[in-house]
């Protein structure tokens, strides 16, 4: 596994991305094998998730500008916040 880039005074979600996923990213297409959301327990509304690629790509979208991340982010943060739920963590 590799080791995710961490955000001072946040929280590290670790996740395997299950089955394939596929997606483009600057011109090429990548696959997502695992993910990470790093979150700061004190400010909910600071978040980024951190998508680690087969290729050894690290890709991480931030809070600040979620209107705009890909289809394949915002799919991979429902998934952490469907666990959280499921875990009976307040989201």
């Amino acid at each position: 596994m590799m080791e995710p880039e961490l955000i001072p005074e946040r929280v590290v979600y670790a996740y395997d991305v299950s089955g394939p996923c596929f997606f483009a990213y600057e011109g090429k297409q990548v696959e997502a094998v695992e993910f990470f959301v790093e979150a700061d327990l004190l400010k909910p509304t600071e978040y980024a998730i951190q998508i680690m690629t087969r290729d050894q790509l690290s890709i991480i979208y931030e809070s600040h500008n979620s209107d705009t991340w890909p289809s394949v982010a915002r799919r991979l943060y429902r998934k952490h916040v469907a666990a959280l739920r499921q875990a009976g963590t307040h989201v």
